[in-house]
């Protein structure tokens, strides 16, 4: 998606970027967290047929296993 590419365009060498999928999290406490670590956290919430998609993709990939 539009995010994902501008993330791939922004992305200086020496720099990092962890995408992490979650089914439930305190976001205040995330991002107090992760405040002294001076990047920029993007959080998204799947829509009901992308975590579909997600999930077919997880079994598919674990049948082929």
């Amino acid at each position: 998606d539009d995010r994902m590419r501008r993330l791939g365009r922004e992305l200086s060498p020496g720099r990092a970027a962890l995408c992490v999928l979650v089914s439930a999290a305190d976001w205040a406490q995330l991002r107090a967290r992760m405040a002294p670590l001076a990047g920029e956290l993007l959080l998204v919430e799947l829509t009901p047929e992308a975590e579909a998609a997600l999930a077919q993709a997880a079994e598919r990939h674990e049948a082929e296993e």
